[in-house]
């Protein structure tokens, strides 16, 4: 099972980035929304509440920096799938190797996999096994 543990933090570079991706863009949409108001940004009316040029100024700079935080975190995210997904994509085509896109790549949980690939929970979270073990072979990670 040691070889599952470091497959799966292996794996989960891009979930990690994905996570990351999130956080940035709540954090943005909670500073819009505190420096626009709620109710403006619900309807898509952008206008500043107070008239302080000084504040108007820093709330800008503010949003542009989480906003590059934003874009830095969701084009990391992009780099690790797509090098995930093309590791991935090199293992023999199985189900096994369907379960682990739609697990690391897509973010389904292995429920939802066996739901989205119509099979059974406990044969995703076989094959599931199995696709760690090719990704380790494959890979020459620990075993």
């Amino acid at each position: 099972m040691l070889y599952q543990m470091t497959v799966k933090t292996y794996l989960a570079a891009a979930n990690d980035a994905r996570q990351k991706y999130r956080l940035f863009a709540e954090e943005y949409k909670q500073a819009e929304a505190e420096i626009y108001g709620p109710r403006a940004i619900r309807y898509g009316v952008k206008v500043k509440q107070t008239p302080n040029n000084d504040k108007m100024i820093d709330d800008i700079e503010r949003l542009q920096t989480l906003k590059a935080r934003e874009l830095a975190a969701f084009c990391e995210y992009i780099e690790a799938a797509q090098r995930l997904e093309s590791e991935i994509l090199a293992l023999p085509y199985t189900v096994a190797t369907e379960i682990l896109i739609e697990k690391y790549i897509n973010g389904a949980t292995l429920t939802e996999a066996a739901r989205t690939l119509d099979l059974s929970t406990a044969y995703t979270i076989r094959q599931h096994g199995r696709g760690l073990q090719m990704f380790a072979e494959q890979y020459g990670l620990e075993q």
